[in-house]
């Protein structure tokens, strides 16, 4: 196979892993007289690396442009510093496992003759996806009929009847008490010791 071949192989793999980290804000420090620092910022998701290259406001590479990168969420914050080369690249290993890095990154760019650039950013394009939630069936699915609405108790006038000798009292709830002895009339509650009263006179006459 042809070494062209092989490399471009490897360059399309290394290309695969390769993105491009989610930056959140960036600032241009110094005299605004000075020239503005533009980069090209990559990660490899795989391989852990950082990749910067520094160039001009032409889209020139800057040679012997310092960096320094940090990360915040780590108990050693500062990853290292490095100086681009001929090209205006630079590279830098991570400690650690990607995935697990999901804190803000730092970046800072320094040179005589320009504005300090400085790059908040993160790796959140390398975080793994989160799994998918699986449907769950019509039958699998936990629902509850609605039970039907109470009846509503209607207040009711307490009545009583007489039937038969019989009472028949219907409460407000509804309840209701059969067979109850009927109540005497009250006049003859009245009557009846007078009769008495006066057939007792008569037995002394």
């Amino acid at each position: 196979m042809p070494r062209a071949a092989v490399l471009l192989g490897l360059a399309l793999i290394s290309l695969a892993h390769a993105i491009n980290p989610t930056v959140y804000e960036q600032d241009d420090n110094g005299d605004i007289s000075l020239q503005q620092f533009t980069y090209v910022l990559r990660a490899d998701c795989s391989a852990a690396t950082i990749d910067i290259e520094v160039k001009d406001a032409n889209l020139t590479p800057v040679p012997n442009a310092e960096t320094y990168l940090k990360y915040v969420d780590n108990t050693s914050p500062f990853i290292g510093k490095r100086t681009t080369d001929s090209d205006g690249s630079v590279a830098y290993q991570l400690p650690g496992n990607v995935s697990f890095m999901r804190g803000l990154f730092i970046l800072i760019i320094q040179k005589d003759g320009y504005r300090d650039k400085e790059v908040h950013f993160d790796l959140s394009p390398c975080y793994p996806a989160p799994p998918a939630q699986k449907k769950p069936r019509q039958n699998e699915t936990n629902t509850t009929a609605p039970l039907p609405p109470k009846n509503p108790i209607t207040p009711q006038n307490t009545s009583a009847n007489y039937t038969n000798g019989t009472q028949n009292a219907t409460g407000q709830d509804g309840w209701t008490l059969q067979n109850l002895p009927a109540l005497p009339c009250p006049a003859a509650l009245v009557l009846l010791p007078l009769s008495v009263l006066m057939f007792y006179k008569s037995l002394k006459l």
